[in-house]
């Protein structure tokens, strides 16, 4: 069952592997991708501070990478780390700015034309939405995050998508 209250360890690791995986899906590095060491940095430290649980301390880390980002730069860079940073604010359990900040990550995955980042972006939002009992639109958010995986090849994206959504129209 999805949660806004803190994770324990093990689901912390979870959101710290998911954060990696999507830094991975953009290959985020401040070198080959142009991002600044500043904002690489940040980002590498969120993952860490997440990872032990200092939700509050990632989200500022990641916040700050975000506005590190200049206007018209890579746009995948951009939408990872909204997705990394909704992740942040779904662990803090503060899911109206999870909520926004993925529906964000959502448009800018879109505008990067990257699938695989728009299906993480839909995943997270649909575990925003579970949390918040918003089921229908979880499940819908799922569904979209199951066609996205399903163009990349991602086959454990896309279960992680059809197990969830399974989850939720049992709540319905």
């Amino acid at each position: 069952e999805l949660c806004p209250e803190p994770l324990p360890a093990e689901a912390r690791n979870i959101f710290a592997g998911q954060m990696a995986t999507v830094m991975e899906a953009t290959r985020f590095d401040g070198d080959a991708a142009g991002a600044p060491k500043e904002q690489t940095l940040l980002v590498q430290r969120a993952q860490a501070l997440l990872a032990a649980g200092r939700y509050t301390e990632a989200t500022a880390a990641l916040e700050l990478a975000l506005s590190l980002e200049a206007p018209g730069s890579d746009r995948a860079r951009s939408a990872a780390i909204e997705v990394s940073l909704g992740n942040a604010y779904f662990a803090a359990g503060k899911l109206d700015k999870a909520e926004n900040t993925l529906q964000t990550a959502v448009a800018s995955a879109h505008k990067a034309d990257n699938p695989q980042l728009i299906a993480a972006a839909f995943i997270n939002l649909g575990n925003v939405l579970a949390a918040q009992k918003k089921y229908s639109y979880a499940g819908s958010a799922y569904a979209r995050g199951m066609k996205f995986s399903r163009q990349t090849g991602d086959n454990m994206l896309f279960i992680k998508a059809a197990v969830n959504r399974a989850r939720v129209a049992q709540s319905l």
